[in-house]
């Protein structure tokens, strides 16, 4: 889960963190993004150094990366058919979801379009009680979900 120290023990670390209280908390956040967005990078460079937080980026899968037979096998998987980008979408998350699991770290996953608060820091400062939690989703759509 969250990891906890002060200035002295952390100062060192080479994983990403955020600041809460006078506390370092350890999280790993990752954007999800096409090396080819130069735009969303640079927006997220941009949000993430005025909000403080370090991270990293996670090449997405392409729709090139899908193969057909793949695509039509997971497509119809769902409520709805999938359009071959949410396909690609699907495929980028569960790759972010394998890196969490190797690192047995909690992290935050997000979109390359995804607009954060100025709150976001303090926010995840205080789900770091949430110890018991597998999974925390922070979503704000106004469309219908997909769900497996």
């Amino acid at each position: 889960m969250f990891k906890f120290g002060t200035d002295a023990t952390l100062r060192n670390s080479q994983q990403n963190h955020l600041v809460a209280n006078g506390l370092y908390i350890i999280m790993n956040i990752l954007i999800i993004s096409l090396s080819s967005a130069i735009e969303r990078r640079n927006f997220q460079q941009i949000q993430m150094e005025k909000l403080k937080l370090d991270f990293e980026f996670l090449e997405a899968t392409s729709i090139h990366d899908i193969d057909e037979i793949i695509y039509k096998k997971h497509a119809k998987d769902w409520q709805r058919p999938l359009k071959n980008t949410e396909v690609a979408c699907y495929y980028s998350h569960q790759n972010a979801w394998r890196k969490i699991i190797q690192s047995n770290e909690p992290a935050l996953i997000l979109e390359d379009d995804a607009l954060l608060s100025k709150y976001t820091p303090k926010l995840l400062a205080d789900l770091a009680d949430k110890k018991k939690c597998e999974l925390i989703s922070l979503e704000n759509r106004n469309r219908k979900k997909i769900r497996c």
